[in-house]
């Protein structure tokens, strides 16, 4: 269905000639937002908005509306835009969907609609195919999907690089397996650390003191901590998770999937298959991480990390099934798992 792309977006803009219909939708919600944005402030700009942008809330708009707005002149500039959000056509009549594409057909020249998904995606029944059919075959549907890690690297090592500020690409990755993969997160947080750095070069040292990082990545920290064997490293990271109000059980949740990740890795090591194909044969978004859990779990040792599964595996029973205190029984089974790195296992 999507065939257009990022690329025939920004040279239509270029050339001041954008297609008379956009639909933009997606995993990737900061791509949506940023061209909804982008589309009509290339087009309309300063040049009286309030006559040559008109906005929608898509729960409260129907195609006449959208057709009337679409077909109203601007005035005093070559285009108008009607940006509409989150609109579906499920309610839409035939005659309607039949209007919309007749508008299409012969549209007022210079005037743009661009329809933008956030909260909604399109759907698959008659009215959703038919209206999506009809705006590709006249103007241009964009699936934005997810990014991969090499594209997000790049993002970043030229975002540095325009804030007046270096990144390499490996503090780049570092970065991404800190906070996510998500852009809005990433930007926002490299805005931060370029502040920060400004004309200078961004290093892991520096995410590590300014940027939040997700709750997996914080239990991977706490982790490394408790095979070094730091009791009062590990116990800041978790009085600061609690801090940060964190649930006890999903922070639990976060431990065990880390030591999870551990017994895969040496699993598949076992079994000598690439960590990459293992991890893709159980679907894992983040393959990469599976290399990192094999080194840990070479230091603890393969006994030592089932037992650490199983305090765990108590931990996780004891506080479903009971009325407990969970920051206390976690701040136990932590201790628990401590001891047991620092113990020897014949």
């Amino acid at each position: 269905m999507a065939k257009a792309t990022e690329e025939s977006i920004k040279n239509q803009l270029k050339q001041d000639a954008p297609s008379p219909v956009y639909l933009l939708y997606g995993e990737e919600q900061y791509l949506v937002s940023h061209y909804a944005d982008l589309i009509p402030q290339t087009l309309v700009g300063n040049c009286m908005p309030d006559f040559n942008l008109s906005r929608m809330a898509g729960e409260n708009a129907c195609l006449s509306q959208i057709i009337a707005a679409a077909e109203a002149l601007p005035v005093m500039h070559s285009h108008r835009c009607v940006l509409v959000q989150d609109f579906s056509p499920t309610d839409e009549t035939d005659k309607a969907l039949a209007e919309w594409e007749s508008y299409l057909a012969d549209p007022c020249p210079g005037n743009v609609v661009v329809f933008y998904y956030t909260a909604l995606q399109p759907g698959n029944s008659i009215p959703w195919k038919a209206f999506l059919k009809s705006c590709e075959t006249h103007g241009d549907v964009i699936k934005f999907t997810k990014k991969t890690e090499q594209d997000l690297v790049k993002l970043l090592c030229n975002g540095a690089a325009k804030r007046n500020c270096r990144m390499t690409a490996g503090t780049a990755a570092y970065l991404i397996e800190c906070v996510g993969a998500d852009m809005n997160t990433l930007l926002n947080e490299l805005d931060k650390l370029c502040t920060y750095k400004l004309n200078q070069q961004v290093e892991d040292r520096d995410i590590d003191l300014l940027c939040a990082k997700t709750l997996s990545a914080t239990a991977f920290q706490m982790v490394r901590e408790i095979n070094r064997r730091n009791t009062n490293g590990t116990l800041q990271i978790l009085h600061r998770l609690f801090s940060m109000r964190e649930d006890p059980i999903k922070i639990m949740g976060a431990l065990a999937s880390t030591y999870v990740n551990m017994y895969r890795a040496v699993t598949a090591e076992e079994a000598r298959i690439p960590l990459q194909e293992f991890g893709e044969q159980l679907h894992m978004k983040n393959t990469k991480g599976l290399s990192y859990s094999l080194k840990d779990a070479h230091a603890l040792g393969v006994k030592k990390l089932d037992v650490c599964l199983q305090l765990l595996a108590d931990c996780d029973k004891a506080m479903k099934s009971q009325p407990v205190d969970t920051k206390i029984l976690l701040e136990q089974t932590v201790i628990a798992l401590l001891r047991v790195s620092g113990a020897k296992y014949d």
